[in-house]
């Protein structure tokens, strides 16, 4: 297996983030949830998506970011635009005319805990080998230090911009156990993994590994990562050695969206300035806490 190695990345190297840029609708009930009924909410719209919350969250982690992704000639994606020029984060944004922007509805107990969530991502299939060449490639810098794709965009195209990458620090998240499965097959040349407990067993096709068990098969192929499971310990690995990582409690939470996608950014950002990997995650902790004491997936 290959080792990690994190030192050739020059300080405020950018990252490029490739993947889902969606309008978020969040109802926050009022009350506890009612199966079959209408049930009271705060209801809000804001932008979200696995590639461009990282992005934005590495922004405000003092990071440089850069994101790519497809949207609708819609006014959700002048939305997205717009919420990426204010974040700070270099747009390389791909606009494809009678498509609609992609949405993410989630349902959020008056505590905080996810109830189900749906979304219409259908404009990311188009994210093909043909059209990256076309489209994205020449909106990217002539060289990319940093890889982050999210597995909302086809494999085909995940594969292709992993092999094109091959110098860069190659980063991934799974996103959700039906689109794990995605990051398959590019698992070997990955330098990072983002997942869940859940997600993970998604890709390592297996069911019943707790989240340490899921590292530790990960650990075998891929030189670092991240393996939560909403609650303590979180597990994360660098070269073949796992590690429990004990995590103070959110005193005041307030929505867990996007929390996973802040500890993918507020890692890749610190790996970026220097920082051992076990360190890394500690800021990646710290900008995931932030991310849920606020409504959303976003905080300055």
């Amino acid at each position: 297996m290959r080792a990690s190695n994190f030192s050739r990345l020059e300080k405020n190297a950018p990252c490029l983030c490739i993947g889902a840029a969606n309008i978020d609708i969040r109802c926050l009930l009022s009350s506890a949830s009612v199966d079959g009924t209408s049930n009271p909410a705060s209801i809000s719209r804001m932008v979200g998506g696995a590639a461009l919350n990282t992005a934005r969250m590495i922004a405000s982690c003092g990071g440089r970011a850069i994101f790519s992704g497809l949207l609708g000639d819609d006014e959700s994606g002048q939305d997205i635009a717009k919420a990426l020029a204010f974040s700070g984060v270099e747009d390389a944004l791909i606009y494809l005319p009678g498509h609609t922007t992609g949405q993410y509805i989630s349902m959020i107990e008056p505590d905080g805990t996810l109830i189900i969530a749906a979304n219409d991502m259908s404009i990311h299939r188009e994210m093909t080998i043909k059209r990256i060449e076309k489209d994205c490639i020449p909106a990217m810098p002539d060289e990319t230090p940093v890889l982050f794709c999210d597995a909302n965009i086809p494999a085909a195209a995940i594969a292709h911009l992993i092999a094109r990458h091959s110098n860069a620090i190659k980063c991934a998240t799974t996103v959700s156990p039906a689109k794990a499965g995605r990051l398959k097959q590019v698992c070997p040349n990955l330098d990072v993994l983002f997942t869940n407990v859940v997600e993970a067993c998604s890709l390592l096709e297996r069911t019943g590994y707790n989240a340490g068990e899921a590292a530790s098969e990960l650990s075998k192929t891929i030189p670092c990562g991240i393996v939560s499971n909403g609650e303590n310990p979180l597990w994360h690995w660098q070269d073949g050695e796992v590690t429990a990582m004990e995590i103070e409690p959110v005193k005041c939470l307030v929505d867990v969206t996007g929390a996973g996608d802040a500890l993918a950014a507020g890692t890749i950002a610190a790996i970026v300035e220097g920082a051992e990997f076990s360190a890394a995650v500690r800021k990646g902790v710290d900008a995931a806490q932030k991310v849920l004491g606020v409504a959303g997936p976003y905080a300055r």
